[in-house]
């Protein structure tokens, strides 16, 4: 990863420490999980937790759910709230969380065209519930939460959410119009994909 984007990410997780009324940024990312953004982010010594959007059930079914997240902080800090309050969250395939018939349509290849248009329409109804619910985590809320037996009150405001889908080099307008804007006005300008420089030699082929 560009040091240039490296430092905008930290930038970002950095502001989210402060609680100074700064409107909580989070970081959607166009690539893979990147060795050097988990280096750099262990290197803080702070909590960290990574999953995918494929493990994320809607609230109300059965599964692991966006709440299962605070209390596994909460739980990899030994009950110190205040530093699990301060955590980043890594969330995997997030291109999964995209109504956009492009990321949904190719996982329901199977039955009539009805059939599909009524599967289409209920993958992007769920994927709508955990986009909205995932939002009131971006901006700020409050969550009860259970870890050790014992119940409390988690506050998200200070949390750094670093969002990472492999969105094909689509463009940024593309990527948002399958997030509810409610959700993508949480988001700090989208780091797009590192795409590889045609070397000189290649360059000079095309020149000719």
């Amino acid at each position: 990863m560009k040091k240039s984007n490296l430092k905008k990410i930290l930038n970002v997780i950095a502001m989210n420490q402060t609680n100074d009324g700064f409107s909580n940024r989070h970081v959607l990312l166009d690539g893979e999980m990147d060795k050097d953004l988990i280096r750099t982010i262990k290197d803080l010594d702070m909590p960290t937790f990574r999953c995918s959007v494929s493990t994320i059930a809607n609230e109300g079914y059965f599964g692991f759910h966006l709440s299962d997240i605070l209390r596994r902080l909460v739980e990899s800090t030994n009950g110190d709230l205040q530093k699990a309050e301060r955590a980043v969250v890594l969330i995997d395939e997030f291109e999964k969380m995209s109504m956009d018939d492009r990321f949904i349509t190719p996982l329901l290849e199977d039955g009539t065209e009805d059939e599909i248009e009524k599967q289409v329409h209920k993958e992007k109804i769920s994927r709508s519930l955990n986009q909205l619910s995932l939002t009131s985590y971006l901006r700020g809320t409050t969550i009860p939460f259970t870890a050790f037996g014992e119940d409390g009150l988690f506050d998200t405001s200070n949390l750094t959410f670093i969002l990472i889908g492999d969105y094909k080099d689509m463009e940024l307008s593309e990527i948002y119009d399958g997030y509810h804007s409610a959700f993508t006005n949480t988001l700090m300008p989208v780091i797009i994909r590192e795409k590889d420089k045609p070397s000189k030699e290649t360059s000079k082929k095309h020149r000719k």
